[in-house]
C-alpha cells in the first residue's frame, strides 16, 4: 500500500472509530452496548494492520498478532480456572462465541491497544525507526506495558460493573475491579511484549520503511491510541445515573465511574499522547 492510500484509509478508520465511540457513549440501547466493542476491536485491528504492515510487514504482523493471542487467551484461561494473575472472573455471553472461556473478541483487543501501546513506547524512548535495540528490549516492553494499563483503568469499571461484559467474583476495590487485576495485567502484557521484543532482536528479516521517517505516520498512531476512552465522556454526559452493585455488595454509582474514567484518561492515556506528539514534532531525523 502506497502512502496516499494509507492516510486515506488510516483517516477513514480514525473518524468511524471516533463516530461509534460517540453512539457507544450517547446511547442506552443494551444492544449497542453489547455490539459496539466487537465494532470497536474490529476498526483497532484494521488500523493496526495498515500501520504495522507498512512498518514490519504483514509477516511481523503476524506474528505480533499471533503471540499476542496465545499469550493473552493462556492467561485469561488459567485465571479463570485458578484466580491467577488477573483474579476470579468469570466471561459472561454478552462479548459472544469463546475459545474455551474467553470470548474470541478479547484477544484481538488486545492485539489492537497493545500494538498502539507498544509504538508510543517506542517513540518516548526513540527507537522507533527500528527493533529494539541491545539497551532497549527491555525498557521497551516495560513502558508499553505500562501505557496499555493505563487504557484498562479507563474501560475495565464500565466493561465488568456496568455493563456486566465479565464478572468479579469477589468484587473489587477500583469500582468492583480488584487491585490484583491490574498486576496480571501487567504480567500478561509485559510477557507478550518480552517475547515480541526478544524475536525482533533475533529476527534478521526486519528493516523500517522509509514510510516510518514521517511525521505524520506516527501522529495517526497516537490519534487512534487517544479515542479508544473517549466513549466514557459522552457517557459522563449522556448517560443516565444509575446504581449498580459488585459481588462484595458495594455501591457503585455510574455517574462517578464514567467521572473518574473520564480523568484517567485525560491525566494518564491523553498526557501521554501529548507527550508523544511533542516528542514526535520535536524529532531531528524526521
Amino acid at each position: 500500500m502506497n502512502k496516499k492510500k494509507y492516510y486515506l484509509a488510516a483517516s477513514i478508520i480514525i473518524v468511524l472509530y471516533a463516530l461509534l465511540q460517540a453512539v457507544l457513549g450517547i446511547s442506552e440501547n443494551v444492544l449497542i452496548n453489547q455490539i459496539s466493542p466487537v465494532i470497536l476491536t474490529i476498526l483497532t485491528v484494521s488500523f493496526i494492520f495498515l500501520h504495522g504492515s507498512l512498518r514490519y510487514g504483514i509477516k511481523q504482523m503476524l506474528v505480533f498478532f499471533f503471540i499476542t493471542t496465545i499469550i493473552s487467551w493462556s492467561y485469561e484461561n488459567i485465571s479463570i480456572l485458578t484466580g491467577f494473575p488477573f483474579g476470579n472472573y468469570h466471561y459472561t455471553d454478552k462479548l459472544g462465541l469463546k475459545i474455551l472461556y474467553v470470548p474470541i473478541i478479547i484477544m484481538p483487543a488486545y492485539f489492537g491497544s497493545g500494538y498502539l501501546s507498544w509504538t508510543i513506547a517506542q517513540l518516548i524512548i526513540g527507537d522507533n525507526n527500528s527493533k529494539p535495540n541491545k539497551k532497549n528490549w527491555f525498557v521497551i516492553p516495560l513502558i508499553a506495558t505500562f501505557i496499555m494499563i493505563m487504557w484498562d483503568f479507563t474501560v475495565d469499571p464500565f466493561m465488568s460493573t456496568i455493563s456486566g461484559n465479565w464478572i468479579w467474583e469477589n468484587g473489587g476495590a477500583y469500582f468492583g475491579v480488584p487491585f490484583v487485576n491490574f498486576m496480571g495485567w501487567f504480567i500478561c502484557v509485559f510477557t507478550i511484549y518480552i517475547v515480541y521484543s526478544l524475536y525482533l532482536q533475533r529476527n534478521k528479516e526486519y528493516k523500517a520503511h522509509d514510510i516510518t521517517k514521517e511525521k505524520s505516520y506516527w501522529i495517526t498512531a497516537v490519534i487512534m491510541y487517544a479515542l479508544l476512552p473517549v466513549f466514557t465522556f459522552f457517557k459522563m454526559f449522556f448517560a443516565n445515573n444509575e446504581i449498580v452493585k459488585s459481588l462484595d455488595g458495594n455501591v457503585w454509582s455510574t455517574s462517578d465511574i464514567y467521572t473518574t474514567q473520564a480523568l484517567m484518561a485525560i491525566f494518564m492515556m491523553w498526557f501521554v499522547s501529548l507527550l508523544t506528539i511533542i516528542i514526535i514534532k520535536n524529532y531531528k531525523s524526521n
